[in-house]
């Protein structure tokens, strides 16, 4: 406290040098009066951190008739948000792995459905978050325990290989896209879809000639 109260007295004292024969008593009340006003820092507010529900009511908002949406409903988008565990980021956040970046994108796709509903989708639309970032965040969430998929290397080599020109909610064809759709209903069954979000598709996310 006595360090505060230097700092609030010490640009008086400087003043009081100038030769204008300012009063002690004066300069006592011009800091009384200082310190009478309130901090401005009480007027701040403090950013709230993402949340899933927050992504999720805007994202249903602006985003439910979009193909990249790929939620029955707001509650499923939840429960996937909670069990994948998107890191929070910040509200500023606009590119990055974050629900930041996604509630963000939500928000510009009311007015901008066809380039921001992909970037606020759980894909991330290579711009919150890269492909290849989120299929694996997906997989390494959701696939656990017996239904854990095998790695050659890890996910981020092995998926840099997996063309990612699909289409969000694609079911079938050898893309991230037909992975990632099959990661989101393995939150419900893991036993079937965790296979075909795999390297090797499982049969269900590969080629045409291959099926």
């Amino acid at each position: 406290m006595r360090i505060l109260a230097l700092v609030l007295i010490a640009p008086w004292m400087w003043a009081g040098c100038d030769g204008g024969g300012k009063s002690p008593e004066d300069d006592t009340d011009d800091t009384t009066e200082e310190t009478d006003s309130p901090a401005e820092t009480d007027d701040t507010t403090t950013e709230e951190t993402p949340t899933c529900e927050a992504w999720c009511t805007a994202l249903a908002a602006s985003c439910s008739a979009d193909p990249s949406y790929g939620f029955m409903s707001e509650l499923q988008c939840n429960g996937y948000c909670s069990a994948v565990a998107i890191p929070a980021g910040t509200a500023a956040d606009t590119s990055g792995n974050t629900l930041g970046c996604r509630t963000y994108h939500a928000g510009a796709a009311a007015s901008d459905p066809a380039t921001h509903c992909p970037h606020a989708s759980a894909s991330g639309g290579s711009v919150c978050g890269s492909l290849t970032e989120n299929y694996c965040h997906m997989a390494e969430n959701i696939c656990t325990g017996d239904n854990a998929i095998t790695w050659t290397v890890d996910c981020m080599t092995d998926a840099a290989s997996i063309p990612s020109d699909g289409n969000p909610g694609d079911t079938s064809g050898n893309t991230l896209q037909c992975r990632m759709y099959h990661l989101g209903a393995a939150l419900t069954d893991a036993a079937t879809h965790c296979p075909h979000g795999a390297p090797d598709g499982g049969g269900v996310c590969v080629d045409a000639s291959a099926r």
